[in-house]
C-alpha cells in the first residue's frame, strides 16, 4: 500500500536571539539554518542568512542562540551526549563538548554571553564563547533564565521547584516536567506537562492565579509582552488532532482570551522585538490582534499523510513475511 505524502514544515525547533531579530531553525537531518527576521512599517520580511551541519537532534530542545545571534549550539541527547557552537556567519565549529549525560533544554540567557543545559544529574551555566561550565547546580535538570535577573531550576521529579533572584523561594511541583517559565517584571508565570499555568510574584511563593486547560491539553509555550503586560501562551490539544490555539492571559486576573488557532504540529517562536508569534510553517502572526502578518519562505518536506497512516500501518503488519524471515 503506497503511503501519501503531505507537505509540512521541516523545522523542528527554534531558537532565537534576544533583540538582534536572528533566529535558529533545527531540521531533522541536523541542519541548522539561520534567518534574520524582521518587521517595518507592519510588514514582516524573512531572509536566509545560511545554512550547515551540526550535531543538532530534534526532540530534547538542544538548541540555543547567544543573544547578539553570532553563534548556535546545537546538541544530541544521548547517555554519551554532545554538545557543539558553530559561528553563525560561516558554520565553523568552535568548540565540541562530549560524555554529558543526556543534555536537554537549552535556555539562553536573554541578554548575557551564556545559556543553561539541564542533565539527569545538573543543571550547566555555559559560555557561549567556550563551552565551559561556569556554574553547576547539583539536583537541578534545567534552568529558565528570564531578562529580569531571575532563574526557575527544575529538580528532580519528586522535588519543588526553585525560584532563584532577589529572594530565592521554593514552589510546589504539580506534574512531571516544566514546559515553560514566562518572566515578567513583577511576576512570572510556570506552565506545566498536562498540567495548569500558575503565575507567581517574586516576593513568595503564593499562587496568585491559574489557568486549568480543559482536559487532554496544556500551554507549550509562554511568553511575557513588555508593551502590553500579559502573558501569552500556545496551547497545546495534545489527544486529539485539533488546532493548536493562541492565547493571552491578564498579568492581574488570569483571565484568557482565545486570540486564534494556530497550525499543528509546528514549532513556535514568540519574537519580543517585533511582538510577534511565528510558526514553522512560516505563518507570522502579531500578538495585539492575533491576525496573519506574513507568510515567511520557511523550508517544507515530506511527511506521511496523518489521515492514513494507521491504514498503511495495518497492511504492512498483514504482509507474509519475505523469503528467509523467521
Amino acid at each position: 500500500m503506497a503511503l501519501k505524502s503531505v507537505l509540512g514544515a521541516a523545522i523542528v525547533e527554534f531558537g532565537a536571539a534576544g533583540s538582534a531579530g536572528i533566529v535558529a531553525g533545527g531540521l531533522h537531518e541536523g541542519t541548522v539554518q539561520i534567518w534574520r527576521l524582521s518587521s517595518e512599517g507592519g510588514v514582516s520580511s524573512g531572509q536566509c542568512l545560511g545554512q550547515f551541519e551540526t550535531l543538532f537532534v530534534s526532540g530534547a530542545s538542544t538548541l540555543a542562540l547567544r543573544a547578539d545571534g553570532q553563534i548556535v549550539v546545537a546538541g544530541s541527547s544521548a547517555a554519551a551526549g554532545r554538545l557543539a557552537a558553530y559561528d553563525t556567519a560561516t558554520g565553523d565549529k568552535l568548540w565540541e563538548r562530549t560524555r554529558l549525560k543526556y543534555p536537554r533544554k537549552l535556555c539562553s540567557s536573554p541578554s548575557r554571553g551564556h545559556f543553561w543545559c539541564g542533565s539527569d544529574s545538573a543543571a550547566h551555566r555555559i559560555d557561549f564563547e567556550t563551552g565551559a561550565s561556569l556554574e553547576i547546580v547539583r539536583g537541578a535538570q534545567g534552568c529558565f533564565e528570564g531578562q529580569f535577573d531571575h532563574e526557575l531550576f527544575e529538580t528532580k521529579a519528586d522535588a519543588n521547584y526553585i525560584l532563584r533572584g532577589t529572594k530565592t523561594l521554593e514552589i510546589r511541583r504539580l506534574t512531571s516536567a516544566v514546559l515553560d517559565v514566562a518572566f515578567g517584571a513583577e511576576r512570572f508565570c510556570v506552565s506545566e506537562s498536562g498540567g495548569p499555568v500558575r503565575c507567581f510574584g517574586y516576593s513568595s511563593a503564593e499562587e496568585l492565579w491559574r489557568f486549568d486547560p480543559e482536559p487532554g491539553t496544556h500551554v507549550l509555550r509562554l511568553h511575557h509582552d513588555t508593551a502590553d503586560g500579559g502573558f501569552y501562551g500556545v496551547v497545546l490539544r495534545f489527544e486529539q488532532r485539533a488546532p493548536e490555539r493562541l492565547v493571552r492571559f491578564d498579568a492581574g486576573t488570569g483571565r484568557s482570551a482565545l486570540l486564534r488557532e494556530l497550525d499543528r504540529e509546528t514549532a513556535h517562536l514568540f519574537l519580543p522585538t517585533t511582538r510577534q508569534l511565528v510558526e514553522a510553517s512560516g505563518k507570522v502572526y502579531d500578538l495585539a490582534s492575533g491576525q496573519l502578518a506574513a507568510t515567511l519562505p520557511f523550508p517544507q518536506r515530506e511527511y506521511p499523510d496523518p489521515e492514513n497512516f494507521e491504514a498503511w500501518l495495518e497492511a504492512e503488519f498483514e504482509k507474509p513475511p519475505r523469503d528467509g524471515a523467521k
